[in-house]
Formats: C-alpha cells, structure tokens, sequence
C-alpha cells in the first residue's frame, strides 16, 4: 500500500479535529520516518548518555524539514508499520516532543501543534518535553508530560502520573490526572477539568493548580509555595510536611496531615492554622505595645550590629 493511501486509512481512524486539517507533504513524512528509524539505532547503539540528550542532538543536527502538518501526519502513519510493533518500547515521547519544540525555534512558529494519541494501543510517556509552543493533543498521554513546559498545552484526554513535572512556565489544561500533578512546578498554571489522584501539588515550589473535581489523599505534600484550588473534595494528610503556600477546598476534606506549613481554606474560610480569637488579637496587641523599645534608648546602639556602643 503506498504511503499516502496508508496516511489517509490512518487519518480516518481518529476524528477530524477543527484544530487543523491534514494538509501534509508525503515526502517530508517519508523524511522523518527515515529520521525516527535512524533515532532508532543510535539509541540502540548508545547506552551511556541520556535519551532525551541523544534525541535532541540527533534532530537538531538533521537537515530533514517538515511543517506542523507532517508532524501531525508522522504521529498518525507510526503504527501503521508492521516492524513497529516494538516501538513504543523507545521514549517515542522525547522523539516527538523534540520534533515540536526545534520547528519552533528554528522557524519561530507561533501556530499550533496537533499531535493525535488516541489510536495508540499504549499511553505514550514524556510527551511535551520541554514544550514552548502552542501543542494541542488529541487522546490521552502517559507519564510525565509536559516536564519542564513553558508552552500552552491542551490535551483533549487523560494523564497519568507527574504531568506538569518542573515546569517552568505557560499553562496545560487536561481531562483528568493521576499522581503527582504538577510535581516540582516553578511557575505557570495547570487546568484540571476532572480529577486528581494522590499528592497533587507535591513538593509544588509556585504557580498555581485547578482541579474542578475531587483530590486524592496527600494533597500539597511538602508543597514549598504556590496555590491550590480544589472545587470538590479532597482526601487524607493535605499539606503533609508542607512549608508555604496556599491550599483552597470546595467541598470536604478528610484529614490533615503532619508539619503543615501551608494555609487551607475551605469554602472561603480560613481553617488552618485556625484564625485568632479577637479576644486573643486584643492580648497580642497589649503585649507588643509593653514590649516596645523606648526610642531614647535606640541611640545608644549601633546601626549596623545593634549593640551597645556607649552607655
């Protein structure tokens, strides 16, 4: 069967998105099949250095051009190769992502990305590495994507564990998550239309995370800084070992855990650490105003180490 006939009986699997339509150039397809086949073989033949470290030099050096189109056409031909039955065993993620993210630079392209997940009999993993661009996913993704995103994401599907890992600017919307969303973020947002699972927000250092379901146990694990909204519920210990930060719950919650550090809302209101009486507030301030240095006193200390000079 020729290439482009196989590239259309593929493209009629998955729905057409409005996205962008299939407008691609069968030879530069041809291009980065040849390209993935030689990726291929240097990981095979490389198993010293990083993965994503051998992509990332192997298509940057590649005189292959493509458009985002060919992208969206090579990611819909893949399985279609019988002797690719083995392939997902290759982070075909870094693969991918990498064939995004130096168009992008090189070209300097502000349009959007499409990459189609859902005829694939497995979750790919890493997918949206070190994105900086518009990208748009159509199906679901396995783990860790989007680690180290500065780009705008949409993925119309589910993740599983770590999306949003160290990210570092930019926003992903999603489906559903499973653990760890948004693990180590910098900076940026993440938009949770469904659920979380366990430790979202774990060790989180800012940015901010929606999640417009419920929240699994351990919500804000040793969350350094940041912002936590939660429209539904949320489970056991939220903020285990936390030290800042800001935790917002709509619905109900089970439990807190150990040395929290954060501040939890719940329905607007403060409930940990538990808002002082006024009562307390008036003691508080009697004490500061007794306490108080006299000001004649400042005089007889140093400005710079604040001890006695001269008395």
């Amino acid at each position: 069967m020729k290439l482009e006939n196989i590239l259309h009986e593929e493209y009629k699997k998955v729905e057409e998105t409005a996205v962008m339509k299939l407008n691609c150039n069968n030879s530069h397809v041809t291009e980065l099949y040849d390209l993935f086949l030689n990726w291929k073989k240097v990981l095979d033949n490389n198993s010293s250095e990083f993965r994503y470290v051998l992509t990332e030099k192997l298509i940057r050096k590649s005189t292959v051009t493509y458009t985002p189109e060919d992208i969206t056409a090579f990611c819909l031909l893949l399985p279609s190769f019988e002797e690719n039955k083995l392939f997902l065993q290759y982070p075909l993620g870094y693969f991918l992502s990498y064939l995004v993210t130096i168009h992008q630079e090189k070209t300097e392209n502000e349009e959007e990305y499409l990459l189609v997940t859902k005829h694939f009999e497995k979750r790919i993993d890493r997918l949206g590495y070190e994105n900086k661009a518009f990208l748009t996913i159509d199906g679901d993704v396995g783990n860790d994507f989007g680690e180290r995103n500065e780009g705008y994401v949409f993925i119309n599907g589910d993740a599983k564990d770590y999306c949003g890992r160290f990210m570092r600017d930019g926003e992903i919307r999603l489906r559903n998550a499973g653990s760890s969303l948004g693990n180590r973020m910098s900076f940026g947002n993440i938009i949770c239309e469904g659920n979380s699972g366990l430790c979202t927000g774990e060790e989180m250092n800012d940015g901010a995370i929606l999640i417009k379901g419920n929240a699994g146990d351990f919500l804000g694990d040793s969350m350094r800084n940041g912002t936590i909204h939660i429209q539904g519920n949320a489970g056991k210990n939220i903020g285990y070992h936390s030290s800042e930060g800001f935790i917002h719950i709509g619905g109900e919650y089970e439990s807190f855990g150990e040395s929290i550090g954060v501040r939890i809302f719940q329905k607007g209101k403060q409930i940990f650490p538990k808002p002082m009486s006024p009562e307390m507030q008036q003691m508080l301030r009697e004490l500061d105003e007794r306490n108080k240095i006299n000001p004649e006193y400042l005089k007889y200390f140093s400005p710079r180490d604040q001890k006695p000079w001269s008395l």
